[in-house]
């Protein structure tokens, strides 16, 4: 039997303080981005981010990414072996 599951995300603006020049307090200004937290029915998988909150591309991409890390969590974590390991 095939179980269809609901996938659904919500969006969240955030902020953050950011500079033009690094740690230049003369050149501090607020940054805006939006967190996509992606739900598999009506339970919260993960999240990821986006610079705007109206680019549905990217936003689909993300809800990918979480999935696909949602389904392969070994395959994923697997490719994202740091330097010093």
């Amino acid at each position: 039997m095939n179980q269809t599951k609901t996938i659904s995300h919500t969006i969240t603006r955030q902020t953050r303080t950011d500079y033009a020049e690094f740690m230049n307090s003369a050149t501090r200004y607020e940054r805006v981005y939006f967190q996509v937290d992606v739900y598999v029915d009506g339970e919260r998988v993960n999240f990821g981010f986006v610079d705007d909150e109206n680019d549905t591309a990217a936003i689909d991409r993300v809800v990918r990414e979480v999935l696909e890390w949602a389904n392969t969590p070994s395959d994923v974590l697997e490719s994202m072996h740091s330097r010093f390991d």
